[in-house]
């Protein structure tokens, strides 16, 4: 993408954290979000809880026309300006949630969606409640170059090893199908060049080929952007927490809060090395030990054909294998 923004039309307010699911975007959301002047805002893309005007998973504004690209344009102008209704929680989500926490969902929405409202009353009275909006959005990791080039919203996106990705991917009761984001033609035609039509029908059923289809569209498309993304590989984020949070800091103009060294600080020294299942925003682990974790634990039979689907695409993010 060509950078046409001048340092004066780079916004403050907002900032964006994505990344695939799995790659680290909560948690580097939640340290963020422990500072005094950032909210994080919760997965508005998500089609399961976010805006009621999501349709399918990662919107793209490609360079070709078409209804897909201006409402997926919409759509990402809506969540810049806090515009639009969230959905109803659903009381079959959130396993790992008492009952009487999901029926209050249920009935009086999520905390992310009052805030939501809140924080757009407050703005469109010109008297913003918070300083810096944090949208957290692994749905957002296809539309960064659009929210900088229309927008001046800078961005971070968390990449993560393919074989640590797929492993941490599969072990929670996730699918969240690929149906939409093969019929999202212009995304194919723009980053799915090394990805053969074997492996799309695949990803329709199989989670090793659905992974390795998404980490390559991710690889492409953020190498393509590279100039105007701040890429942060998991692997480097988990082995120096704290340097590496001060260099995102730096990258949007913020300062460390001694709240958010805290939380760093207690986040940090457990002797966990991944969530237990469905507790996937329970985040304290020994940081040291998180990034090879997944080459003794995943399927050797799986790491082969994951291996032989990524490809050469795995040089564009890292070295050898």
């Amino acid at each position: 993408m060509t950078d046409t923004l001048s340092p004066q039309t780079v916004r403050t307010d907002r900032i964006v954290i994505a990344g695939l699911p799995r790659s680290g975007t909560t948690y580097v959301g939640k340290i963020l979000d422990a500072h005094p002047d950032i909210r994080m805002v919760l997965e508005p893309l998500n089609e399961e809880f976010g805006l009621r005007a999501v349709d399918g998973q990662f919107p793209y504004v490609g360079e070709r026309g078409g209804p897909d690209r201006d409402a997926a344009a919409r759509l990402l102008d809506d969540v810049v300006a806090l515009r639009g209704g969230w959905r109803r929680f659903v009381m079959s989500r959130g396993a790992n949630r008492s009952l009487p926490r999901k029926a209050l969902k249920v009935a009086f929405g999520s905390r992310v969606s009052w805030d939501w409202r809140i924080d757009a009353a407050a703005e469109s009275m010109g008297k913003a409640r918070v300083p810096v909006q944090c949208i957290k959005d692994p749905f957002a990791t296809f539309s960064l170059d659009y929210l900088w080039a229309s927008h001046g919203v800078r961005s971070l996106c968390m990449v993560r090893h393919p074989g640590a990705y797929f492993h941490s991917f599969v072990t929670q009761p996730w699918n969240f199908g690929i149906g939409r984001l093969s019929r999202a033609q212009s995304l194919r035609a723009d980053f799915g060049q090394t990805i053969p039509t074997d492996l799309w029908v695949e990803a329709h059923s199989d989670r090793l080929a659905y992974c390795a289809v998404l980490w390559k569209l991710m690889a492409q498309y953020v190498h393509t952007h590279r100039d105007t993304i701040k890429v942060v590989r998991h692997e480097d984020f988990a082995a120096d927490v704290r340097g590496q949070v001060e260099e995102i800091c730096d990258y949007f103009a913020l300062t460390i809060a001694p709240s958010m060294e805290r939380y760093i600080e207690s986040t940090t020294s457990g002797s966990d090395v991944a969530p237990e299942y469905l507790r996937v925003h329970s985040f304290v682990r020994d940081s040291a030990r998180v990034a090879d974790h997944w080459r003794s634990a995943i399927d050797p039979s799986d790491e082969a054909v994951l291996r032989d689907a990524i490809g050469d695409d795995l040089r564009l993010l890292y070295g050898e294998w």
